[in-house]
C-alpha cells in the first residue's frame, strides 16, 4: 500500500512540475493571423472615417463639444457633433506608438507597441463558480483578491483587469476603493479597473501615491489602467464615461476605452 501511495505521489509530483520550457512566455510576437486582406482593412477604417464625418456623435457632453469645436470638429444640421477625416487621421499620426505598462514590480513592465503580445485577464463578472461546492454563486471582494492573488503567480499572464464585481460591497465608492486596494495588495503586475464616476478617480490615485511612496508617485510610474466606456451605440456619447475619462486625463491615469453596444 506504501509503495503505491509513493508511485501515485512520484506521478501528481511530476505532472504538477513546471516545463523545462515555457510554452507561452509573455511577449510572444503576433500578427501572423490576418482573417482580412488589407483592402478590406482599409475599407473598414475608410468607412468609419466617413461615419464619424458625416453622421457624427450624439448626447455630447458641454465639456467635450466645446473642447472638439475648438479643435476642428463640426455641428451638422441634426446638431449632432461630426468630427473631419483630416482631424481623425491627425489624432492618430499624433498619438503614442509605444509606451510602457508598469507593474508596482520593474519585473512586470511591459512595453505596449509593435508586435509583442501579453495575456491579460478582464470582465465584471457578478457571479463566481464555487470551488467547494461546484456552483454559482455571487461574488465578493474575497474572491477578487483571490483572483488577483492567482494571477500573481501565473507567469503567462502578464496583467490583470478586474474580472468579477464585489457583489457584497454595496456602496459605489466602496466598491471603487476596494477593488482598488485588492488590486495592490494581490499582485505586483500591471492591473486595471473601472470608476463609477469621475469623483472617485482623485482618492484613488491619491491611495496609489500612498503605495509608491508619495505625492505624484502614480503619474510618474502608472501601474492601473482605466477601463471607460465613453461611447455607447449608436453613435452617442455616456457623459459619466466621459467625465471619468476627463478625471483620468487630468491626473495622468492611462485608459483603455471600451465600446458596448446595448
Amino acid at each position: 500500500m506504501s509503495r503505491r501511495k509513493s508511485a501515485r505521489a512520484a506521478k501528481q509530483a511530476q505532472r504538477a512540475k513546471a516545463p523545462e520550457i515555457n510554452p507561452c512566455p509573455p511577449g510572444q510576437i503576433g500578427g501572423q493571423y490576418k482573417p482580412l486582406s488589407d483592402p478590406q482593412v482599409k475599407q473598414i477604417y475608410n468607412e468609419a472615417l466617413r461615419i464619424l464625418e458625416q453622421i457624427g456623435m450624439t448626447d455630447v457632453p458641454k465639456v467635450l463639444e466645446t473642447q472638439a469645436l475648438a479643435h476642428g470638429a463640426k455641428k451638422n444640421k441634426q446638431g449632432r457633433l461630426c468630427y473631419p477625416s483630416s482631424m481623425v487621421e491627425s489624432i492618430i499620426t499624433s498619438a503614442c506608438k509605444q509606451f510602457t505598462f508598469y507593474g508596482r514590480d520593474p519585473k512586470h513592465d511591459i512595453v505596449v507597441g509593435g508586435d509583442k503580445v501579453y495575456f491579460g485577464t478582464g470582465g465584471a463578472a457578478v457571479q463566481t463558480l464555487d470551488i467547494d461546492t461546484e456552483e454559482y454563486r455571487p461574488s465578493t471582494l474575497s474572491d477578487l483578491y483571490d483572483f488577483t492573488r492567482l494571477i500573481d503567480q501565473l507567469s503567462n499572464v502578464s496583467w490583470f483587469t478586474r474580472c468579477c464585481i464585489a457583489t457584497d460591497v454595496e456602496d459605489n465608492f466602496e466598491l471603487d476603493v476596494n477593488t482598488a486596494y485588492a488590486l495592490l495588495k494581490g499582485t505586483t503586475k500591471p492591473v486595471g479597473m473601472s470608476f463609477h464616476i469621475a469623483e472617485h478617480v482623485g482618492p484613488i490615485i491619491d491611495m496609489f501615491d500612498i503605495a509608491l511612496g508619495g505625492k505624484g508617485k502614480f503619474s510618474d510610474k502608472p501601474f492601473c489602467k482605466a477601463h471607460i466606456s465613453p461611447v455607447i451605440s449608436p453613435l452617442k456619447y455616456g457623459e459619466d464615461g466621459v467625465m471619468v475619462a476627463i478625471a483620468c486625463m487630468k491626473r495622468g491615469y492611462p485608459q483603455i476605452f471600451c465600446h458596448y453596444t446595448y
